[in-house]
């Protein structure tokens, strides 16, 4: 045989084997956050798998809805609720927005939050209810 043969016969051994890999088995999240019976928007809802080196993050929206797409490897996460960044203004505008919320504190650190999530394959709903 050719050694043109054999690499191609090769690349095609490799190509197959590499296609042929195990898949992947992934969850997805949503929910709302609320406090004290309030839409809470514009906060970034964290899952993080610390030990494994897994986060994803979504933002939430007016009607404090979140969703993290089919992107988790299932198992069990911490979730912390972090303050979205102000917009950026232009520069030299002398304007300034600060960042405010009134979540407690201990929900913004992966460390401290009592929130914790055990992601399974597929849909996961998850809402969050503060109740300070």
């Amino acid at each position: 045989m050719s050694r043109i043969a054999i690499g191609s016969v090769l690349s095609c051994v490799i190509f197959l084997a590499i296609g042929c890999g195990p898949t992947v088995k992934t969850g997805s999240v949503s929910g709302t956050v609320t406090q004290s019976g309030q839409f809470v928007s514009n906060v970034d809802v964290t899952f993080s798998m610390m030990n494994q080196g897994i986060a994803a993050t979504a933002r939430t929206d007016t009607a404090g809805a979140y969703e993290i797409p089919n992107i988790l490897t299932p198992g069990h996460y911490s979730v912390f609720l972090t303050p979205a960044p102000p917009e950026p203004t232009a520069p030299g505008s002398g304007k300034s927005v600060p960042v405010t919320t009134t979540l407690p504190a201990l929900y913004a650190l992966s460390n401290t939050t009592p929130l914790q999530c055990d992601v399974v394959q597929g849909s996961n709903l998850f809402p969050i209810v503060i109740e300070k």
